[in-house]
């Protein structure tokens, strides 16, 4: 509770940069805490590196054997 109401209003207002995942919880800082929009980042989260772009020949493979 401390922290939610103490802290984190003050260690936000102090910091240069606030980085987030989501728009969403950007929209939740700037109206709960009082943050300007632009001291905010968002950093999507990457995904996993078995999620990459196959090669023509291997998706007409893959559609052909499922």
């Amino acid at each position: 509770m401390i922290y939610r109401k103490v802290i984190l209003p003050i260690s936000s207002k102090l910091a240069n940069k606030i980085i987030t995942i989501s728009k969403f919880a950007k929209n939740d800082i700037v109206n709960f805490l009082g943050i300007t929009p632009e001291k905010i980042d968002v950093v999507y989260c990457a995904p996993e590196a078995k999620f990459k772009l196959l090669e023509v020949a291997n998706c007409n493979n893959y559609l052909k054997d499922n």
